[in-house]
């Protein structure tokens, strides 16, 4: 069951998100500004991991030092889409989907909500925002080749894995 979060909730949540990824985190907001503490939160996965990390935003709204500083991380794979307007955050366990750009200004000052939903618990609004997740990144990206496909064991849930094996 989704649980409703706002402005404080979501920032804690994304960045919990971040660290408690194993396989993938996929980050989408039209428009960023990473501030420094999420910087380290996301540099510090990067180089203990070898995470699939995707970020899809409306590249030309970075600003010079944002955009020099996603290139830098060899591991983010950064997906352009210009008519980007949903916000959403995942990784294999859980999704937000909420109003809050990644920008400390946002996470700050303004008032924000979202919904904050497991895989194990809504498996199939989680299968859906990933569905959709996957529809931003074009087909041509070598990135997407990586990414779990929907119809794998991957994207069942424990229960769901304990029926299909028969495991009482």
């Amino acid at each position: 069951m989704a649980k409703f979060i706002t402005t404080t909730a979501v920032s804690h949540n994304i960045e919990s998100l971040i660290k408690g990824s194993i396989h993938y985190t996929i980050l989408v907001a039209p428009y960023m500004n990473i501030h420094k503490r999420l910087r380290k939160v996301i540099e510090q996965k990067l180089s203990e991991t070898n995470i699939i990390f995707v970020v899809v935003c409306r590249r030309d709204t970075l600003k010079k030092y944002d955009l020099m500083w996603f290139e830098s991380q060899k591991k983010i794979h950064i997906i352009n889409c210009d008519n980007l307007h949903a916000k959403c955050y995942l990784n294999e366990k859980v999704a937000i989907i909420t109003s809050m750009n990644l920008f400390e200004y946002s996470a700050v000052n303004n008032v924000e909500f979202g919904l904050l939903l497991s895989k194990e618990d809504d498996n199939v609004n989680y299968r859906e925002i990933y569905k959709e997740c996957l529809l931003l990144i074009p087909e041509s990206d070598e990135v997407k080749k990586r990414l779990p496909i929907l119809n794998s064991l991957f994207f069942l849930t424990a229960k769901e894995l304990e029926e299909l094996f028969n495991i009482p």
